[in-house]
């Protein structure tokens, strides 16, 4: 867990990219196309609505992470995570919650790097696992309500939206377990 970073913002507060990571994401980009290696996911940006308001000062912790998806293109489901992530609270709804999430955890799914490319995430058509941990012992407990939007970011500068009847079949998954 010493690689995870995690940060938790009102979408009104400004956030830069640091240089660093700008420069990792390049090389990661870089090393794609020397290796002629099909594009990958580097990143995933989705939004959230949770069942209250988010008050980042009651509830310290937003961490998503574990991600299982299923694509026509693959008989087995692709589980996975990221180490680094932050959240953006949308100050006009505040059970909305943006994430953006990068660098695939490796160690803990081996291979995820050829597995999860372009001709995988192109026809996903399920997502089984969608993993949100709200909080502390202490903290009060918020549930997903649903997934708005998911889009995948690929080492070649693309991406790929989920598509809208995929989360909403996801979404019906929220709702009976809620019954």
């Amino acid at each position: 867990m010493n690689n995870v970073s995690m940060f938790l913002f009102n979408d009104d507060e400004e956030m830069k990219p640091k240089p660093s990571e700008i420069k990792r994401l390049q090389e990661g980009s870089v090393k794609c196309i020397e290796k002629k290696k099909e594009p990958y996911v580097e990143a995933m940006i989705f939004v959230l609505q949770m069942d209250r308001e988010i008050d980042k000062d009651k509830h310290r912790i937003i961490s998503p992470g574990g991600y299982t998806f299923k694509s026509s293109k693959s008989e087995k489901s692709l589980q996975f995570d990221f180490f680094d992530y932050a959240g953006y609270i949308d100050s006009n709804d505040k059970t909305k919650i943006l994430f953006e999430t990068e660098l695939l955890d490796e160690q803990s799914f081996p291979g995820i790097i050829d597995k999860l490319n372009k001709s995988f995430c192109e026809d996903i058509n399920e997502i089984t696992e969608f993993y949100i941990y709200t909080g502390d012992d202490e903290d009060p407990e918020l549930n997903l309500s649903k997934i708005i939007d998911i889009s995948l970011l690929f080492t070649d500068g693309t991406k790929i939206d989920i598509k809208p009847e995929v989360i909403d079949k996801f979404n019906n998954t929220i709702l009976k377990k809620e019954d």
